[in-house]
């Protein structure tokens, strides 16, 4: 599958989304004991941005997303999206889970249809929005199934065009190919590079994946064991398409797995 090149934007006056100096602390469940998930963290992006969350497990990258999602409220600092402070979920925060979070009782196109019949839309609306996304994730056919009638990647594929249904601005994915196996989740990253091409964003993916991140963001985000801070932002200087066994792709995941190697040593080598 071929994708259309895509440059990093250009840095604007004001980022699409900023995260200042934000700690999140939870208690744990037996209420003894304060657990640090994210301490001082801080990231600017713009728009037009694919940003990769890296990390091993506990170190805080779904806690992130959930505040940028506004799942969650930050114990320190703020979150703000295009100036304004995140303090609830906003259908312009699209987001894509690992276990695709599906309505088991509607059937394909009613689950992509579910955002815009909350935002009011009209019926036609809410067809001409599920026709659309349903056909750029290669789904009319399956448009009258059930969620239980198809693959994981498929289930993914809705889950997607969910998300995109409600015209987003901002894209998060919580590990959303980490339960496919291999070759399907290789062709998930290939279709959602084609669809955020076609549909420009900030894109925040989080996954545990060092190739995974290379061959997909603009840019990589390294987050350190907990408490969770940004060890690195390393910015992928590579135009898309790309190989996933290129000379570059893999010097990219030699230095990005020396720089985490004390934290991988009981990961997966993936």
């Amino acid at each position: 599958m071929t994708v259309p090149a895509r440059g990093n934007s250009a840095a604007t006056a004001q980022p699409k989304l900023s995260i200042t100096h934000v700690t999140k602390r939870f208690i744990s469940p037996n209420a003894d004991q304060e657990i640090v998930a994210l301490q001082d963290v801080s990231l600017q992006a713009p728009s037009r941005t694919f940003i990769c969350l890296l990390g091993v497990s506990g170190c805080g990258k779904t806690t992130l997303l959930n505040l940028v999602a506004g799942f969650l409220d930050p114990t320190e600092g703020e979150v703000r999206v295009d100036g304004q402070l995140v303090t609830g979920a906003h259908a312009d925060r699209g987001v894509v889970f690992q276990d695709y979070a599906l309505f088991p009782w509607l059937t394909v196109r009613l689950n992509v249809q579910f955002g815009p019949r909350v935002q009011g839309r009209s019926q036609a609306e809410q067809r001409a929005l599920a026709d659309k996304y349903l056909a750029m994730v290669g789904l009319s056919e399956f448009e009258n199934r059930y969620p239980h009638e198809l693959s994981g990647g498929m289930k993914q594929r809705v889950a997607i065009a969910r998300a995109l249904a409600n015209h987003p601005s901002i894209l998060l994915l919580d590990e959303p190919f980490g339960a496919l196996d291999a070759m399907t989740r290789e062709t998930m990253q290939d279709e959602l590079l084609v669809l955020t091409t076609k549909e420009p964003k900030l894109v925040v993916f989080v996954t545990h994946s060092v190739l995974e991140a290379v061959f997909l963001a603009d840019r990589i985000v390294v987050m350190s064991a907990r408490p969770g801070r940004i060890m690195a932002d390393i910015t992928i200087s590579l135009p898309h398409p790309r190989d996933r066994t290129s000379a570059e792709v893999t010097e990219y995941v030699r230095e990005i797995r020396q720089l985490i190697a004390p934290q991988l040593k009981e990961e997966p080598r993936r």
